[in-house]
């Protein structure tokens, strides 16, 4: 790839850069803070823009980055640090597409220009981040809440979209609790052991699941 504008920027090896509006400061990893989770990709480093994804521990990515990430197989590019961090998205099946967001601006310095300054959920005013509402997302649709909303509905059926959740497939978006993180790895080690994506599609090839199916048949009717 190029390196225009619309190019990925990977010239992040020990830092992540962090784009404000007076300087650039040079953020490691470990010293992420709360509000910059919300605004910056993990990966990297650029202001999270529309369109988003989400692995299962919650953290918020820009897509392009991670699409990068999957294309760069040597991970030069990286630090060891982020190389370590997020080894564990291999696919993208490993993230999911955010959905029920959109991006809020802000007046610039005239009246023509927007700034942007976050993204928004469209249940509700708040920016992600900006106050103390949790937001989770919930799997498979992908559509972004606050946790409370959810009290609201009944049958485990998404407000946005009517279609149904598992209350362990609902995800929070940068957890700050020590019981969410175990939660979270214990759902994806189930479902490792289901050769199951993040996402729950099936891991392997169709060819390798219908075989699968069949010697779990064969030790059934025995």
């Amino acid at each position: 790839m190029g390196n225009d504008g619309g190019s990925i920027n990977k010239a992040h090896n020990l830092k992540l850069t962090f784009e404000t509006s007076s300087k650039n400061e040079s953020l490691d990893v470990k010293e992420f803070n709360d509000n910059s989770k919300w605004k910056i990709c993990r990966l990297s480093g650029k202001k999270l823009r529309l369109p988003v994804v989400s692995d299962y521990k919650g953290n918020i990515f820009n897509k392009d980055a991670v699409l990068e990430w999957l294309l760069s197989p040597s991970k030069e590019e990286y630090s060891q640090e982020l190389i370590k961090k997020f080894a564990h998205i291999k696919k993208l099946n490993d993230v999911i597409e955010l959905q029920n967001l959109e991006e809020a601006y802000c007046k610039g310095e005239e009246d023509e220009d927007l700034i942007p300054i976050g993204l928004k959920c469209k249940f509700g005013d708040d920016l992600l981040g900006s106050s103390s509402l949790q937001y989770v997302y919930l799997i498979p649709c992908g559509d972004v809440l606050p946790r409370d909303a959810l009290n609201l509905t009944k049958n485990s059926v998404c407000p946005v979209c009517q279609s149904n959740f598992e209350n362990k497939n609902l995800i929070p978006l940068n957890p700050t609790f020590l019981d969410d993180e175990y939660k979270l790895q214990q759902r994806i080690n189930e479902l490792d052991l289901q050769h199951k994506f993040h996402n729950l599609k099936p891991k392997g090839s169709k060819k390798k699941r219908r075989r699968n199916e069949k010697q779990l048949g064969k030790i059934a009717k025995r």
